[in-house]
């Protein structure tokens, strides 16, 4: 009785570490994506949850018991997204174009432009955002922004 109750002490404590070590890990990445947030004036509303879900298709950042880093999206109870991140900067990147999308969007409804076709703003602005923060991630975005614009070409009327 008295091993199983080691047993059971040390396999608490193993997870209470655990525990500690992706609470200090959710708090670094908060740290870090509200000091990239004030560099954009990011609205508090577009900012991510961290270690959990508040639903409605709001992303949350989560850490698992390996350290593994995920960028996730529920909405209904349903997961509608789960990114792997390769690092802390790859988070940041996901967690970064979201919002940056999102303030892009905001931008282009209240600056729209008769006959233009909407990505051109939103795509501006979105790499206008993310310059500000990482040139890396701007020429990542831009890249994939080519890609997109190679199958679906601007439709200005």
């Amino acid at each position: 009785m008295e091993n199983f109750v080691k047993g059971i002490r040390r396999e608490f404590l193993y997870l209470t570490l655990q525990c500690n070590d992706m609470t200090q890990e959710l708090l670094k990445i908060k740290e870090a994506v509200e000091y990239y947030g004030r560099v954009i004036d990011v609205p508090l509303v577009y900012f991510p949850t961290y270690g959990h879900t508040i639903d409605g298709a709001h992303p949350h950042i989560e850490v698992d018991t390996y350290g593994q880093l995920y960028y996730v999206v529920v909405e209904r109870g349903e997961q509608l997204k789960k990114d792997l991140a390769l690092d802390i900067d790859d988070l940041l990147y996901k967690v970064f174009i979201d919002i940056s999308f999102t303030m892009a969007c905001n931008f282009e409804v209240h600056h729209r432009i008769d006959g233009e076709d909407v990505r051109r703003q939103i795509f501006s602005k979105q790499l206008d955002l993310l310059s500000k923060l990482n040139p890396e991630w701007k020429i990542r975005k831009e890249l994939e922004i080519k890609g997109i614009l190679e199958i679906y070409p601007y439709v200005d009327k």
